[in-house]
């Protein structure tokens, strides 16, 4: 099962699809690249802040 964080700070249960795309929208709007390698501490805090029961290495993170 996967999750995100909804806007008042709940997890919301949602597909396999929707977390990586949240996910993804999340870096895009705080201006962040996952394949950035210098960045990729703060990538992966974001990805844990707001995606719950994924990999990591689903949003392709190239160190």
């Amino acid at each position: 099962m996967y999750y995100i964080k909804g806007f008042i700070g709940d997890w919301k249960p949602v597909s396999k699809a929707e977390a990586l795309e949240y996910g993804k929208n999340r870096l895009k709007a705080l201006g962040l690249n996952p394949n950035n390698k210098h960045l990729e501490q703060e990538v992966t805090q974001v990805i844990k802040r707001h995606v719950q029961g994924i990999d990591i290495k689903e949003f392709e993170i190239n160190g």
